[in-house]
């Protein structure tokens, strides 16, 4: 696995993988805790008009996604610096001037800088495939903790102080995430400015080391020509036997393994099965989304509890979803036996039907059967996200993912957009409808992706199967990614 080698790289890998991401994540979340139960009981809005502004919330977060396609820090900035924007506006206004309370809340909204993050981990490790899975499931990991301290704090802030607390505890986060941005991109400039310095160096060095040699090569001209000749043919020889050698020697797969680690700086396009895993991260929004639009209201009306009870269940969710994902994903044991039990994609299709099943649980109206449906939705929803995005990471280039790591979240907030415009529609027609709809749609994604997942498995096994023997043994002994990533560059060429 690929090490951080200097102090600076050190600072940029814990703004990139814990700072950033911890900020983003409280920002984000911060809203829900307080704008569907403000406009219900507060300005008395029917639930259209809520679903309308709950949309153009999340709306906004999609704009920040499709920015970061173009430019990733220059969305990260304007975004972050909007949210702070949003939050002051609410801290300045009385909580009940409706116009200041629902702008301020929406263009919090451009926060959403998580593609943006994501681009940065892999320009860093993308030529490292353990490197970069490890520091993307880190990176999710660190969002959750973030999504967890804001609910934890949100809920108990909203019921002491009110929108003036909740606001801000936002803008203290957004300065810190603006913070850590300028951080980072100073030390990202220090260290090509180094590079640049270096490289002057070594041609220089190049460039006398030549001149000074000038006068002696001109002396033995004729002695050194022979003696290169015969030093070529050498060569040449020495070469071709190697090359045979390597051709032969069914055991040698050093080529092969780097080309796995390659595969990132490649260039290539992404394919079928990265555009269907960005489908998916709309669908796994779906759930979510539902959830967090109607919820805390739900939790409201149909339970009669207060904002510091549906902080508490928010958090304890987010809690649950961080703890499984680290168990899980990160630690050496839960690792094992993932591999063992549900490797990929079986344990990204297990944690979407875990969502599914959650949801409808949630939907029974006895509050300790919605607790633990509301604690395991949001435990297998994090879980799912933070698969998503490892397999997302992995089988897709460098050069690719800047268009394909933005578009995945770009459709995830499109979906959340939809969620939040039907949510408090659905839920106006039955409390129960959203959790309904939103299991449905998540299980009849499940079967589709299971069905794509098969196909694409077929075609993999086609593609390689009249390659060479080094190749096939390799495949054969890999994982479902590296799968991806072997075949594609079989079908290329480049193996």
């Amino acid at each position: 696995m690929e090490t951080v080698s200097s102090k600076k790289d050190v600072y940029k890998h814990g703004l990139a993988v814990y700072a950033q991401p911890f900020f983003y994540g409280a920002i984000t979340r911060l809203p829900f805790i307080y704008f569907v139960i403000h406009m219900r009981f507060q300005f008395d809005l029917g639930w259209n008009w809520i679903g309308i502004y709950v949309g153009a919330y999340q709306a906004t977060r999609v704009v920040t996604s499709l920015t970061s396609l173009v430019c990733p820090r220059i969305a990260h900035a304007v975004g972050t610096c909007i949210a702070l924007a949003g939050s002051v506006l609410v801290i300045a206004s009385d909580s009940n001037n409706q116009t200041n309370i629902i702008l301020g809340t929406v263009v919090v909204g451009f926060g959403e800088t998580l593609a943006a993050m994501q681009t940065y981990l892999k320009g860093q490790f993308g030529s490292d495939l353990a490197s970069l899975e490890h520091n993307l499931k880190v990176q999710y990991a660190a969002v959750m903790v973030g999504v967890t301290v804001a609910f934890s704090i949100g809920g108990i802030v909203y019921q002491q102080f009110g929108m003036n607390g909740v606001a801000v505890f936002g803008a203290v986060m957004a300065i810190g995430e603006l913070i850590s941005l300028a951080a980072y991109i100073v030390l990202d400039a220090q260290d090509e400015v180094g590079l640049l310095e270096e490289n002057q160096d070594n041609t220089s060095h190049n460039s006398m080391s030549r001149h000074s040699s000038d006068e002696e090569e001109d002396t033995n001209d004729e002695e050194s020509n022979k003696s290169d000749k015969k030093q070529s043919a050498h060569v040449d020889q020495k070469e071709n036997h190697t090359k045979d050698n390597e051709a032969k020697n069914s055991e040698d797969n050093t080529i092969l393994k780097s080309a796995l680690n390659s595969f990132s700086d490649s260039g290539m396009g992404a394919n079928y099965l990265s555009y269907v895993l960005c489908f998916t991260f709309g669908m796994e929004a779906v759930t979510i989304g539902y959830n967090l639009a109607v919820s805390p209201v739900y939790i409201t009306e149909v339970f009669e509890q207060n904002t510091t009870v549906i902080g508490v269940l928010l958090a304890a969710g987010a809690a649950f979803g961080t703890l499984t994902s680290i168990l899980i994903s990160l630690s050496p044991k839960g690792k094992a036996v993932m591999e063992s039990w549900l490797p990929s994609p079986w344990n990204i299709l297990a944690a979407l039907s875990g969502i599914s099943a959650s949801v409808l649980i949630a939907a029974v109206p006895v509050f300790p059967i919605h607790v633990v449906g509301l604690l395991f939705l949001m435990g297998t929803n994090d879980l799912a996200a933070l698969l998503l995005n490892e397999m997302q990471g992995t089988i897709t280039s460098t050069k690719a993912y800047a268009t394909i790591g933005p578009m995945g979240q770009v459709i995830r907030r499109s979906g959340n957009v939809i969620t939040a415009i039907t949510g408090p529609i659905l839920y106006g027609i039955l409390p129960q409808l959203p959790y309904i709809v939103a299991g449905a749609v998540t299980a009849l994604w499940t079967i589709v992706l299971a069905l794509v997942i098969r196909h694409r498995t077929n075609d993999r096994v086609n593609i390689v199967k009249n390659s060479e023997p080094t190749v096939s043994e390799l495949f054969d002994s890999t994982t479902f990614t590296q799968k991806e990533i072997i075949a594609r560059q079989v079908k290329k060429g480049q193996i």
